[in-house]
């Protein structure tokens, strides 16, 4: 049997190399004339040996081409909303509504947004359903005991590791500003409950004013809502997350006594950026933009200016650092990304 496998490991050798010799015989002839009759030669010869097509380098195929900027323009166009349409937001940590106090250890999560209402410059509304790797209430009694320990001066060995569960959390924002608001309302903010933002905040949208601003000028306010209450009540209690707010607030009022923090600074030009939609990976215009807290990526469409990625890195970090310990900690508790869009006609 050992013998018998050697000898057909043997031919699959052989073959191989066969068919590696007549792909090579094949490359001098990619620019002549004959190159269509000996490539259809070629694959005729391949078949016979039995080679797999599935290994052979895509010599016989056609690069696709780039799509050009109009191209990229009109697939961002392309992507508008109605109810029943949605999409995929991929966060780095599972929002206020399950905060754990050692942010070390969180667990990325998917939350899936389905659209209700949408007018477009107007106002939109979605359901979400975000299913992600939660502490268990064993593993935060744990550290908790371990924390008070520690305080005490009375705690032993390692601290505990946080063990999690996976569980599915959801809720609904409505009334979001799509006509003139300059305020976010980021995915971690969400609650599990009914949250209306009676036409204050425009979530994960530009707001028509924001976008036309934005698109003309290059600049435009918006306030990414770190240091909004609702995030101020729902940390209360967390000890390094309000200390990082705070060593955050302290510099901001430093940094914004000589600029508007909230001003946008967009690119001179847009950019391509490549997202999934319907399953199939589509190239669309966006626009880049950042201010002081970090930076967004936006869908260059007047009537569905969505907030593909949000990053909070820059200016930031020195100053979460050195109260979390974290090397992005603002940008694994803010950022997110839009993975994949939906459209369901």
């Amino acid at each position: 049997m050992l013998k018998h496998g050697r000898v057909i490991k043997g031919k699959k050798k052989r073959l191989t190399e066969q068919c590696k010799s007549l792909i090579i015989l094949t490359i001098p002839m990619k620019n002549s004339r004959l190159a269509t009759l000996a490539i259809f030669s070629s694959v005729l010869v391949l078949t016979g040996l039995g080679c797999n097509f599935d290994r052979i380098p895509a010599l016989f195929q056609k690069d696709k081409p780039e799509p050009t900027q109009s191209e990229t323009v009109e697939a961002a166009k392309a992507i508008e909303f109605i109810p029943g349409d949605g999409f995929t937001i991929n966060q780095t940590f599972m929002g206020v509504g399950g905060l754990i106090s050692n942010l070390a250890g969180f667990k990325d999560g998917k939350r899936v947004v389905t659209i209700t209402r949408f007018a477009p410059a107007h106002v939109a509304s979605l359901d979400w359903s975000l299913t992600s790797q939660r502490e268990t209430a064993a593993s935060k009694k744990a550290r908790e005991e371990y924390e008070k320990a520690l305080k005490a001066g009375k705690a032993s060995g390692l601290p505990p590791q946080p063990a999690f569960e996976e569980g599915t959390t959801t809720g609904t924002v409505s009334e979001i500003s799509l006509a003139a608001s300059h305020s976010a309302y980021f995915p971690n903010y969400w609650t599990s409950a009914t949250t209306s933002l009676a036409g204050e905040r425009s979530a994960i949208w530009l707001s028509d004013d924001a976008f036309q601003e934005l698109s003309r000028t290059r600049h435009a306010v918006l306030n990414f809502g770190v240091f909004d209450e609702s995030l101020q009540k729902a940390t209360k209690g967390i000890a390094d997350v309000k200390e990082a707010i705070n060593a955050l607030q302290n510099k901001a009022n430093i940094d914004g006594e000589n600029k508007d923090l909230t001003l946008l600074e967009a690119d001179e030009t847009a950019s391509d950026y490549k997202i999934r939609v319907n399953g199939v990976e589509k190239t669309v215009s966006v626009i880049k933009a950042r201010n002081w807290f970090g930076e967004i990526i936006v869908l260059n469409n007047a009537q569905n200016p969505l907030i593909l990625k949000a990053s909070l890195n820059p200016v930031t970090s020195g100053a979460a650092d050195a109260a979390s310990g974290t090397d992005a900690f603002f940008d694994k508790f803010f950022g997110f990304e839009i993975t994949d869009i939906t459209i369901k006609r």
